[in-house]
């Protein structure tokens, strides 16, 4: 009587009355709910004057919240997705009960009244959490357990039992059936709360544990693989050259075809290779410039001192050599060499493979008015939407159907990183069938 009486007392109070339209509709949902509480012979009534104690609580951070709303209506205070909750009860007062508290505590709540409505709510919706009543006509809560845990879309789904019945037989008999918890009725408000918390807490362990387990598998691939990849390729380039060499002297030019194949092939997997380790050696949070230069020059296969003459030997190995033409000036730039070399031939690469021979690729250098350097590459062949530049990352090519290409996608991803290390930025600026220009300034 007395918990009735504060919860009308509550919606009663001028001051409550007084505030917006938003507000009044809130509270009235909440005095709704509280009443009916107060007649639940299912919650507790200590848990009742808390909740009220609350509901007074709340009120001026609720005026608050209004105040902010009339700058913008649609704030949104919690942009985590929402639990859904699964509520499967025969009884209305209490599943209409607990769909309130549940509601008031930002869970997206489903409702069945009965086992046959809650196992096809299971199977459409897939809840988050599963709470459920054993004692109800047709189909029990035993059935609707195990009728869930059958299907491989919900049989991970956390399941709650709610019963009258508190004997350890019919706890282990849900338990062995797979239920992950029971809560006794009459239960309160918190008790709820904390079974579901509990095994949400339960459910994101694991997936961490998950995550955490493919991460190390990635790891060991991506730092180990490609280290063994690196003896048997150094054997294949020096043996490729000596008969390349060999084959030259006597002029055989059968042999010295099929070894120059051999070495263009071993060329292309010693870059993939070293693309992968640098990729992931960009990718660590205390990596410093003079590790990377230096993995740079002493990993790189075959470069030549001289830049553009490095830019010519790989516009050749596509036969566009003619095609360059550089306008670069003779100034330090702010980049180690193998930095330099290495964002230009990457973006090369690219260049050559989305143009058509003939046409010319541009390459620049030199210092803006701002005082900043910036090197880029310009082609006018087959341009990227605005969709693809956003794509730009690691193990991403674009219409591979269409254009051939060797690699894998790392190539602008790693330039990406490169131009990051200098306080520096790619910039891309490309028309779709017109070309591209990919700059970058530090």
């Amino acid at each position: 009587m007395c918990a009735c009486w504060a919860v009308t007392w509550l919606w009663r109070a001028p001051w409550v009355k007084a505030r917006p339209s938003r507000v009044v509709s809130l509270n009235r949902a909440r005095y709704s709910s509280l009443h009916k509480l107060a007649n639940n012979p299912y919650f507790d009534r200590k848990q009742l004057e808390i909740e009220i104690t609350k509901s007074l609580r709340s009120i001026d951070w609720q005026v608050i919240s209004m105040i902010s709303a009339t700058q913008d209506v649609e704030t949104n205070f919690d942009k985590e997705k929402p639990t859904r909750v699964l509520i499967i009860e025969d009884e209305k007062d209490l599943r209409l009960d607990m769909t309130d508290v549940l509601s008031m505590e930002n869970f997206e709540v489903i409702t069945a009244p009965d086992g046959a409505h809650g196992i096809a709510a299971a199977l459409s919706k897939e809840p988050d959490v599963i709470l459920c009543d054993i004692m109800m006509p047709h189909i029990n809560g035993y059935q609707v357990l195990k009728a869930i845990r059958s299907h491989a879309s919900t049989r991970l789904i956390p399941f709650i039992f709610m019963t009258a019945k508190a004997e350890r037989s019919d706890m282990r008999a849900g338990m062995e059936l797979g239920a992950d918890d029971y809560i006794t009725k009459p239960f309160s408000y918190d008790e709820m709360l904390q079974a579901i918390e509990t095994q949400m807490q339960k459910v994101k362990a694991v997936a961490e544990s998950q995550q955490q387990r493919v991460q190390q598998i990635h790891d060991l691939v991506t730092r180990s693989l490609p280290h063994e990849f690196r003896t048997p390729l150094t054997t294949i380039l020096g043996y490729s050259e000596i008969m390349l060499q060999d084959a030259g002297k006597k002029g055989n030019t059968e042999e010295a075809s099929r070894a120059s194949h051999i070495l263009n092939a071993g060329k292309k997997l010693h870059r993939m290779v070293e693309n992968y380790l640098l990729f992931t050696e960009l990718s660590t949070i205390d990596v410093d410039i003079e590790t990377v230069a230096a993995h740079l020059r002493n990993s790189q296969y075959g470069w030549a001192v001289d830049i553009q003459a490095e830019c010519k030997n790989l516009a050749a190995d596509y036969g566009r050599k003619q095609d360059l033409v550089f306008n670069m000036m003779e100034e330090d730039s702010p980049l180690p060499e193998p930095v330099l070399t290495k964002m230009l031939h990457e973006l090369l690469r690219n260049a050559c493979a989305f143009s058509k021979q003939g046409t010319p690729i541009k390459i620049t250098s030199g210092f803006d008015t701002r005082g900043r350097y910036e090197v880029s590459v310009t082609d006018y062949g087959t341009g990227m939407s605005e969709s693809e530049i956003q794509q730009i990352g690691a193990y991403i090519q674009f219409n591979r159907n269409i254009y051939e290409q060797q690699g894998i996608g790392l190539g602008l991803a790693i330039v990406q990183h490169l131009a990051k290390m200098f306080d520096g930025a790619l910039h891309i600026n490309s028309t779709p069938g017109k070309g591209t220009t990919v700059s970058i300034s530090v």
